[in-house]
């Protein structure tokens, strides 16, 4: 049974106000996670989340939390790679860092930023340029009120593509 998906930004809001009570710069937790119920090779309606929040840092620091963290998962559960789909990575090498849109550049073929106009995303024009590669639906791009924002739409095809 999938739990009723709940708004992460409650869930960040929560969180940013106890780093905010205690003081404290960093914090995480592990929790469950759920989005809407769809399902995909790479999705899953429920998942297990690794959430953490950092007070007054850069970009940068955060990335670098990120690479720590996987490094530290990697030598806690004794794993030297990763491996999906014949495809390997050394969670202790140096990191390739990319920006988000070259990254749908490269593994999704989609110019991301041509899809956004005077700082707003345009979902037509995402929608339109994903097509080769995500199943777009008319519920996800229609004129009604169920059909997916361009944040929406681009994380569909983050987490089915990038």
């Amino acid at each position: 049974m999938v739990p009723e998906p709940r708004a992460t930004a409650d869930v960040a809001g929560i969180c940013l106000q106890e780093i905010a009570g205690r003081r404290r710069a960093k914090d995480f937790r592990v929790c469950a996670g759920v989005s809407r119920p769809e399902r995909g090779d790479l999705h899953l309606p429920e998942f297990t989340m690794l959430e953490w929040y950092r007070a007054n840092a850069t970009y940068d620091a955060v990335m670098t939390d990120s690479v720590v963290v996987i490094a530290h998962a990697a030598q806690a559960t004794g794993i030297g790679r990763f491996s999906f789909r014949g495809e390997t990575a050394d969670p202790f090498a140096e990191p390739e860092l990319l920006t988000v849109a070259a990254a749908f550049d490269r593994f999704a073929g989609i110019d991301l930023l041509s899809t956004i106009a005077e700082g707003e995303g345009d979902r037509a024009a995402l929608a339109t340029a994903a097509k080769a590669r995500v199943r777009i639906t008319e519920d996800d791009t229609g004129p009604t009120s169920s059909a997916r924002s361009w944040s929406s739409m681009s994380s569909l095809i983050w987490g089915r593509v990038v």
